[in-house]
């Protein structure tokens, strides 16, 4: 049984994702996440909940469809999802018991909120899986989706690409970075890097690594290259040989005594890892060298009915996207075909109090009932 999350806060409904179809290959051990493909069934839309509180929302989709799932392990401040692929196991193997459930929503880091700089219009084409700044108004972007993966150069205020590339069609783009003169991107289940020259996006090299990418990003301290694969285990490459480091090669990432798991893509701030958390409003801030996740950036309600104006028919997925430009000391944030990107900072002097925080603690549905849930709520 497949079962995703939603995590329901003060003023929108959370993105989800269907599961993905049983005959789909993927490696052993890696969440089934349908959203990671490009055209399945719509999401809750990020500017449905204006005005609605979660109470009310809660009980509005308890009466129309009665499709709430609260496992019988829900204790205060845990919640956990049961993969289909329990049975499996990722390499190298979790410890005992990982493999049969994925905390998702436990927040015992602070919890601090955004400040909305600017809004920008973004390309509602681009099935967002990388985003990085590059300085000067200037964006590196990668699109996921099998037969139409791209990377892409864009300018700030621009919806089109100003250059992109477009990938053989067995590869479904995922995470960039850049390092030294070179880019780097990953793919979902192929295995495979695509390595280009930066300046002119000309592919130059390939590598190959295992298990799944999904994010992708450079720590300058550590001189280290760190990749996500959806769960809580984060893979550590030498830049020059990418491979994968010989002493002490993989990070899990925890919050508190809890494991973090689909980590989405990632973006190198100052000292941190930040990561998208799949099917999230929630961004981890985290510190590469140990794993701990310092607090968390709650962007729930970013994304708003008037942002969706002559875009109404866009097929809006998860929130995923994360950029920094060092000069202003701003992020920029989106998520998958969304008509925005966001520029942001960190309101580092308002952290959430306890009651607040547990407003973002998720609940399940089962995702067969996603359709009827969405209907009742006006998105289908």
């Amino acid at each position: 049984m497949h079962v995703s999350a939603i995590n329901w806060g003060v003023r929108m409904a959370r993105p989800a994702a269907a599961s993905r179809s049983r005959r789909e290959h993927r490696p052993p051990g890696i969440p089934s996440v349908a959203s990671k493909r490009r055209g399945t069934a719509p999401i809750f839309s990020s500017s449905l909940g204006i005005g609605v509180t979660a109470a009310a929302a809660a009980v509005l989709l308890a009466g129309a469809c009665r499709t709430f799932y609260w496992p019988r392990s829900v204790s205060h401040g845990s919640l956990t999802a049961v993969s289909s692929s329990a049975s499996q196991s990722p390499s190298p193997s979790p410890p005992a018991g990982e493999e049969h459930q994925a905390t998702l929503g436990v927040l015992n880091a602070p919890v601090y909120s955004y400040q909305l700089h600017d809004t920008h219009v973004h390309d509602t084409d681009s099935f967002t899986q990388g985003l990085l700044s590059i300085g000067r108004g200037q964006f590196l972007e990668s699109s996921g989706g099998f037969g139409d993966s791209t990377i892409r150069r864009f300018t700030l205020g621009q919806r089109k690409a100003d250059q992109k590339e477009l990938l053989p069609g067995t590869l479904f783009g995922e995470g960039i970075e850049i390092v030294g003169d070179k880019l780097y991107q990953i793919t979902w289940l192929s295995e495979q890097g695509l390595i280009y020259d930066a300046a002119t996006l000309q592919l130059t090299g390939e590598w190959k690594y295992k298990g799944a990418g999904w994010g992708l990003a450079y720590v300058p301290e550590l001189g280290t290259l760190f990749m996500s694969n959806g769960t809580s285990l984060l893979t550590r490459f030498d830049p020059q040989s990418l491979e994968p480091l010989a002493s002490n090669p993989h990070v899990r990432v925890f919050d508190g005594p809890n494991e973090i798991h689909l980590l989405n893509d990632m973006q190198y701030v100052r000292g941190e890892l930040w990561a998208n958390i799949f099917g999230s409003m929630l961004v981890a801030r985290i510190d590469p060298a140990t794993g701990k996740v310092n607090s968390w950036v709650d962007f729930t309600g970013i994304l708003r009915q008037e942002h969706m104006v002559g875009h109404e028919n866009v097929k809006l997925d998860v929130f995923n996207g994360i950029a920094f430009d060092d000069a202003t000391g701003h992020a920029f944030v989106t998520g998958k075909r969304w008509p925005v990107l966001f520029e942001v900072s960190v309101r580092n002097d308002h952290p959430y109090s306890k009651s607040r925080k547990q407003q973002l603690q998720p609940f399940f549905l089962y995702p067969e009932r996603l359709a009827r849930v969405q209907r009742a709520v006006g998105t289908a």
